[in-house]
């Protein structure tokens, strides 16, 4: 399976896209090169509920103490010295999501993780801090994160939920922070909110009000949770607002956007999936022809033919693939691979092109 996996570097200053066909090998490698680099998922492109399920405990907490201890690590001449750093925190839990600690109202974490020697004292956690965790139990009794990127969120605040353990209660708890006016945290829970399967009525309403806002940052995460619904009203807002937003750079969340545009298989929003495709901003013209690849309906055949002059070549692979697959022409040169593909877009092009002229013409 073709795709494409993206990742930015934690100043959030640069993206990094890398199309791959898909295999276990290839897999591990991206494992090891990401946990290797300076490199992190793009922020809302995690699901939520495998941490949730691989965790012992989840919980809304409150740092009462951080400890730093060193010890040297393997060398990098390139990097300089570098030092593997473990804070040990002493954290009190004020609300749990998921909870196997048997009653335990202080528990203890760990998380190492390999610095400069310059950074060593710097702990990411400090105290009187306030996170979302989700952690994992050793054999000695004291946590860890259980994942690298979404373990630890930093928070002002969260409010306590009356309901039961789960996912849910998480979701709740969340969406009440978008009714608050403190800017990090709202960014903070639409990333985590746009990693769930599903989202309640009671979330997509906060969401909503969101997603007109003037901070194109916040408006476009919302945009990216809203369209989670998969309905015509998540793309219609993003229209919208794409209507009056005048920005020249590409946001950070449009990313995420064209990640949930690319799930969208309503063909009954296809008109509007449509306009899209001609979106200034590339992350939204890939989310909507993947979109239109999911539904393989004939009537998109004219804006896949327009896309095929894109400046976007992974925009005109998609359309020259779709047509393949919507009119069963994988003979000859018509379905190529990615990488023949590149080898020389111009002739897969006009290969199309010169076909959907007879077949203009032969219906006419």
């Amino acid at each position: 399976m073709e795709t494409t996996l993206e990742y930015c570097h934690p100043s959030g200053s640069k993206r990094v896209a890398m199309r791959f066909l898909l295999s276990l090998p290839i897999i591990l490698l991206l494992n090891s090169l990401a946990a290797a680099a300076d490199i992190i998922p793009i922020p809302g492109t995690q699901r939520i509920k495998p941490v949730f399920d691989a965790s012992d405990l989840v919980c809304y907490c409150y740092v009462e103490s951080v400890a730093i201890s060193t010890e040297p690590a393997p060398a990098r001449s390139s990097e300089g010295e570098r030092v593997r750093q473990r804070s040990t925190l002493t954290i009190q839990v004020r609300d749990a999501y998921k909870d196997k600690r048997q009653g335990q109202s202080v528990v203890t974490v760990r998380n190492d993780r390999e610095v400069s020697a310059a950074s060593a004292r710097y702990s990411p956690f400090q105290k009187g801090d306030v996170y979302l965790l989700f952690l994992k139990s050793t054999a000695t009794g004291v946590y860890e994160l259980s994942d690298r990127f979404l373990g630890a969120t930093h928070f002002r605040s969260l409010s306590q939920q009356p309901s039961e353990m789960g996912l849910e209660k998480l979701q709740s708890a969340l969406a009440a922070v978008l009714r608050q006016i403190n800017r990090d945290d709202q960014l903070n829970a639409l990333r985590l909110l746009q990693g769930f399967d599903i989202l309640n009525e009671e979330s997509l309403s906060p969401v909503g009000v969101l997603c007109t806002f003037e901070d194109p940052e916040i408006a476009f995460t919302a945009l990216a949770v809203f369209l989670k619904s998969k309905t015509i009203e998540g793309v219609e807002k993003l229209q919208r607002y794409l209507e009056t937003y005048n920005g020249n750079a590409e946001p950070l969340a449009l990313v995420a956007i064209g990640t949930q545009l690319s799930h969208v298989n309503d063909v009954k929003i296809l008109p509007q999936i449509e306009v899209l495709t001609g979106s200034k901003y590339v992350s939204i013209r890939l989310g909507a022809m993947n979109a239109i690849r999911l539904m393989k309906h004939p009537e998109s055949a004219p804006t896949l033919v327009k896309r095929l002059d894109d400046q976007n070549s992974t925009v005109k692979y998609i359309a020259v693939i779709t047509l393949s697959e919507i009119f069963g022409k994988f003979e000859g040169d018509y379905a190529p691979s990615m990488y023949l593909f590149d080898e020389k877009p111009q002739y897969y092009v006009d290969l199309w092109k010169k076909w959907w002229a007879e077949e203009s013409h032969n219906r006419s």
